[in-house]
């Protein structure tokens, strides 16, 4: 949606990407400080691509987007396994 400069969809993800990592800050919080602190991050970032569409920003909420992705690769690189179907458990 950023990068078809479509607020109303941007809006929209940005507030479900908003609360996921508050949940997984939570999920997090209490078990190891390198994930939590990725997700703290990311959730600074949704708010600068927030504000960015916001402002119709467009350049500068694609270049936070693609922090939010890199972050999301980074814990999911980590922490997390994927199978086959493309869904993702924390690793034990």
């Amino acid at each position: 949606a950023v990068d078809s400069s479509n607020a109303e969809v941007a809006t929209k993800n940005a507030a479900i990407l908003q609360k996921g990592f508050a949940d997984t800050e939570a999920f997090w919080k209490a078990k190891k400080a390198e994930p939590t602190l990725w997700a703290q991050n990311a959730r600074k970032e949704v708010e600068a691509v927030q504000t960015a569409i916001a402002a119709g920003k467009w350049d500068e909420a694609k270049t936070h987007a693609a922090t939010i992705a890199q972050a999301c690769g980074q814990c999911h690189g980590v922490y997390r396994e994927r199978f086959d179907d493309g869904s993702f458990r924390v690793k034990k």
